[in-house]
């Protein structure tokens, strides 16, 4: 059985698969920082340690949908090992068809040795989606810039959202958020695509729901939403394949111009069958 709390392995050239650890001239165990905390590898283009024990991480991206078109983003990572090192995300997009700029932003301060309590705040102040499809923004961006196909919907989003996070072992967490949130309708900005793909025109962007508006003619609402989520992540990406488990329950309450109760559940298993098959489980309600 591989170690679960290790993400470095290593393949044999007869398939098999071993943990690895690296031990130091000092005599310290050290294991690789390039993956998150959901055992993923981190596509960092720049990277800067300067004390050995924080991570620095700088990366740009590129996407393209129907309300922003061409969108270039800069993303930026700040981290630490040590037990109360704060953790900072920020990504920043500018739409080139919309003319307007995408804020995305968090900040994480561990309150408890070992991260087990996490209190944080997240910002966003741009264009929110809902993808009821389940479709990745890479290929989101390229089903909209070469066939003409966007997958999602879109709306603006300016909100500000406080959380606390329990990280139990055995690679559980429970986050708890309460989000104040305004919403505004977005349209379609741009028609371009590489192939029309049988298709003159992008479908069109729906307007808002809201319970005073149902039309969405008026186009602007308020939320206060309360959230639950409790996760057991244990899965590990290498290059022979993903193992692992992934258990996600969500319980979302709204009030104000959304007024609402939703919940989610997904179950997703990853086994190896053996070099190079793997089998992938998903359940989602």
């Amino acid at each position: 059985l591989l170690d679960p709390s290790n993400p470095d392995e290593v393949t044999r050239r007869d398939g098999t698969v071993n943990s690895r650890i690296r031990v130091l001239s000092s005599g310290r165990v050290s294991t690789s920082r390039r993956w998150n905390d959901r055992g993923r590898r981190v596509p960092e283009r720049v990277r800067f340690s300067p004390h050995g024990r924080t991570n620095l991480s700088l990366g740009a991206d590129f996407s393209f949908q129907r309300v922003d078109g061409s969108t270039f983003w800069l993303r930026g990572t700040y981290s630490g090992t040590y037990d109360y090192t704060p953790e900072v995300r920020a990504q920043f997009g500018y739409g080139w068809e919309s003319e307007r700029w995408n804020i995305k932003a968090s900040f994480e301060q561990p309150l408890l040795p070992a991260k087990f309590l996490v209190a944080g705040l997240k910002y966003i102040d741009g264009t929110g989606y809902e993808n009821q499809a389940g479709v990745g923004w890479q290929e989101n961006t390229l089903a909209a810039l070469l066939f003409k196909h966007d997958f999602r919907d879109y709306y603006d989003i300016v909100g500000i959202e406080p959380f606390g996070r329990i990280n139990f072992p055995g690679n559980n967490r429970l986050t708890v958020s309460y989000a104040r949130e305004t919403y505004k309708n977005l349209t379609t900005q741009t028609q371009w695509s590489i192939f029309d793909a049988g298709r003159d025109n992008y479908r069109p962007n729906p307007h808002l729901y809201l319970l005073n508006d149902p039309e969405g003619n008026g186009g602007v609402g308020n939320l206060e939403a309360v959230r639950i989520e409790l996760v057991h992540d244990s899965r590990r990406a290498r290059q022979v394949g993903t193992v692992g488990t992934y258990v996600r329950g969500f319980v979302e309450y709204g009030s104000g111009d959304f007024s609402y109760a939703r919940w989610m559940a997904d179950g997703r298993a990853y086994m190896r069958l053996g070099p190079p098959t793997h089998l992938a489980l998903r359940v989602q309600a």
